[in-house]
């Protein structure tokens, strides 16, 4: 029996804000990249308010 490997994701964020565009660090553990970004823009959308909208997420590979 294998075990699942897991590795830190770096996500950077771009949303606007009232208008505003802005931009949020966020580092994840995850299994793959897909599930880091799905995880990220969980955690995201519980932080943030309602009127914010995430316009692109950058994810890289940070630590394995």
């Amino acid at each position: 029996m294998r075990a699942k490997s897991v590795h830190v994701y770096y996500l950077t964020f771009s949303y606007t804000y009232r208008g505003r565009a802005l931009t949020l660090p966020y580092a994840i553990e995850a299994e793959s990249r897909e599930r880091a970004e799905e995880r990220g823009r969980e955690v995201f959308a519980k932080r943030q308010m309602p009127e914010c909208e995430i316009t692109a997420v950058k994810v890289e590979l940070l630590y394995v």
